[in-house]
Order: structure tokens, then sequence, then C-alpha cells
């Protein structure tokens, strides 16, 4: 690691570095409003679900924001959102399946 932050990776395995790659990737990643995320679903609650969208990075699903057709998610459940809000002050990450589909329907 420089003072510049640059990170230089060496290896043997060329494989293994493009997973150690993608690793440090992940956790310095930011979440981009209007980008699609496949999330897996770590909590549900009465008002939504929070979704894990990178290793480092969770948002709500809201139950407003779920699709009609939505009726429950479970743990564990892999499904794709769109990041539809990002507050840098409080950390909160806003999803919605709703958009997403409606995008995807014209």
């Amino acid at each position: 690691l420089s003072q510049e932050g640059a990170c230089l990776l060496f290896g043997a395995d060329a494989k293994m570095v493009k997973k150690a790659r993608a690793a440090i990737m992940d956790l310095v990643a930011d979440v981009t409003i209007g980008e699609v995320y496949e999330g897996t679903v770590i909590e549900v609650k009465d008002f939504g679900a929070v979704i894990e969208l990178l290793r480092n990075k969770e948002g709500l699903l809201h139950i407003s924001e779920w699709d009609d057709k939505d009726t429950a998610f479970h743990v564990g459940q892999k499904i794709d959102v769109l990041c539809t809000a990002v507050d840098p002050v409080q950390g909160s990450i806003n999803l919605s399946r709703r958009q997403l589909l409606e995008q995807e329907r014209i």
C-alpha cells in the first residue's frame, strides 16, 4: 500500500490474485444510486427487509418498494434490487424492487 492509496497485488497463482482483488474491491466499493445489485436478504422485519449488497454495505428494502408479486422474502434469499437513495451522513441505503421491475417491463 503506497502513500497515494495504491495497492499492488502479487502472487504466483493468477486466479488467487484475481480473487484477492475482487475481495478488496468489495470492501472499498460504494453503492451507487441507479445501479442494480444482486443482494442477499439478511433480516426480515415488519416494515421491510435488510439486504446485504456488498460485503460491508446493507440497505433497506421497505415494504412499500416490494413488487406486487413479492409476498415475502426469507433470510438467505438472493434478489435483485435497485439503489434509489444513499445518505452518506446517516449511512442509509434505500432499495426498490418495484422500480426495478417497472423499468424491466418498459
